[in-house]
């Protein structure tokens, strides 16, 4: 009976780690894209408040509220078109959800198995788009190095600018 009771609590404890790994993934922004493009642009979301959509999806009211007003993944439009692997990694992040069938996340699965596959162009322009976007953004190490890198100008030019003012007295 013990041998059954430690499975019992291997297959919990195996659960809670899934589960953990899986609201964690699209919190950290690893969630395939196309799942996103599910959150943006799915008929599910039409009928779903933001809560129902965490839920549905996995993770937090407030990156659901993020994705659907296009603060993060601001690269994903309606016209966008996924590879078959992003599509495949999609399909594979949804169904590894921790309460599938408690929350109706093959409504998800489905969505994701009927995007068109994109051509080598659409690719390209995804890639393009994605790579665009985060160009935009500055980190903090960024940042730094510009003001860093504008202080040493300033510096720079003040210094010329005082010898090029002592030459001057000096004629």
């Amino acid at each position: 009976m013990s041998n059954q009771a430690e499975t019992v609590e291997t297959l919990e404890t195996v659960e809670t780690k899934k589960r953990a790994r899986a609201i964690s993934a699209l919190i950290k922004g690893r969630a395939p894209a196309p799942i996103v493009y599910a959150v943006r642009f799915g008929e599910f979301v039409k009928d779903s408040n933001i809560s129902e959509l965490a839920t549905l999806f996995g993770t937090t009211v407030g990156k659901i509220n993020d994705i659907l007003k296009g603060n993060n993944f601001s690269y994903i439009t309606e016209a966008t078109r996924f590879t078959h692997e992003q599509i495949q990694d999609a399909d594979e992040y949804i169904s590894n959800h921790p309460n599938y069938d408690e929350v109706g996340a093959d409504a998800v699965l489905e969505f994701i198995r009927a995007l068109p596959v994109a051509t080598e162009e659409e690719a390209a322009q995804f890639l393009a788009d994605r790579k665009a976007a985060r160009k935009t953004s500055t980190s903090k190490v960024d940042e730094v190095e510009t003001v860093e890198t504008v202080e040493a100008e300033t510096v720079e030019a003040e210094t010329v600018e005082a010898e090029t003012e002592a030459d001057d007295l000096l004629s």
